[in-house]
């Protein structure tokens, strides 16, 4: 993430019931109309952003400031950042759910409700998915935790023994990448065959450096900066393109990834926006549900894609 996003087909884009936890039941190879605002980029009013990241509905980053401010869908209290006091290092924004890091803790909000402390952190980064989030620390261990309205069937946090440099949970996966270079994932998609099975669990052999889990996908950045991506391919999300790119962030049906000019490049499903990022040279970039954020390199927040819950609209 990031990460990080189940798909809602079925379910009325304006009823409440589509954004949370109560409609998961989905289909990649369903379709939905947004009939949202039109998806041209949005910029932040001032630049000095430091992070950014995207979730389902809604988008959260820490200011120049050093305050974290999120927007976007609350039906969750996702972007209900539960104390202006608190200084986040580090942010992750997942389906109904955003977790920081902050004083050797991360702690998290929305779904399943209120604020409330997940761990200690004595790591470099969080992940959160749809209902897990996950943590490494520096000395190569890895844990992730189950937040789910039911048992966690596909083991999606289940950790495999190991020491990683890089963890990322999805939506009924999470890849990561050892300390030899592999990429090692866990969860539905290791062929297990029905609904939830599209290969998101199988990844390729390789030597790799910074891995990314989708909704249905994943894709993983090469020590010699090319991309490779599995699983569900229907709408093009696991084709990535030729080039050297520094890293990539795999979303619902898109991924986007910054290649060596600093550019944003996006491929898969186009239909609101979501692979036409702006013009410019940027740092990091984050794919959500249906849309994208980047951090440029004046730390101007851009974002692109849905808009319908004002997840695209910075501060």
């Amino acid at each position: 993430m990031l990460v990080l996003m189940v798909g809602l087909a079925g379910c009325d884009h304006e009823c409440g019931g589509m954004h949370g936890p109560a409609c998961v039941d989905t289909s990649p190879s369903e379709t939905w109309t947004d009939t949202g605002p039109a998806p041209h980029p949005h910029y932040s009013s001032v630049g000095g952003w430091t992070e950014v990241s995207t979730g389902w509905w809604h988008t959260c980053g820490i200011d120049g400031d050093g305050i974290t401010r999120c927007w976007g869908w609350d039906g969750n209290g996702e972007t209900d950042v539960p104390d202006d006091e608190l200084s986040f290092s580090s942010l992750a924004a997942g389906w109904y759910t955003t977790c920081g890091i902050t004083s050797g803790k991360y702690v998290c909000w929305g779904y399943p409700g209120g604020m409330y402390e997940a761990g200690t952190a004595q790591n470099e980064a969080i992940s959160v998915g749809q209902y897990t989030v996950c943590e490494y620390a520096a000395d190569g261990r890895a844990k992730c935790s189950y937040f789910g309205p039911s048992d966690d069937d596909f083991g999606q946090s289940e950790v495999p023994d190991g020491n990683y440099t890089d963890v990322s949970t999805g939506g009924y996966h999470t890849c990561a990448v050892n300390s030899d270079g592999a990429v090692v994932c866990w969860g539905a998609g290791k062929g297990e065959g029905g609904t939830y099975d599209f290969g998101q669990s199988t990844p390729p052999t390789g030597t790799f450096v910074h891995v990314s889990a989708g909704d249905w996908h994943a894709c993983a950045l090469a020590a010699d900066g090319s991309i490779t991506c599995w699983g569900d391919d229907a709408a093009g999300q696991s084709t990535p393109p030729d080039g050297v790119f520094v890293q990539v962030s795999a979303g619902h049906w898109h991924t986007c990834a910054i290649d060596a000019s600093g550019a944003v490049v996006c491929w898969g499903d186009d239909s609101l926006g979501q692979c036409s990022p702006p013009e410019g040279t940027f740092t990091s970039v984050t794919a959500g549900g249906d849309h994208a954020c980047a951090l440029d390199t004046d730390g101007v927040v851009r974002c692109w894609g849905d808009g319908y819950d004002g997840e695209t609209m910075p501060p």
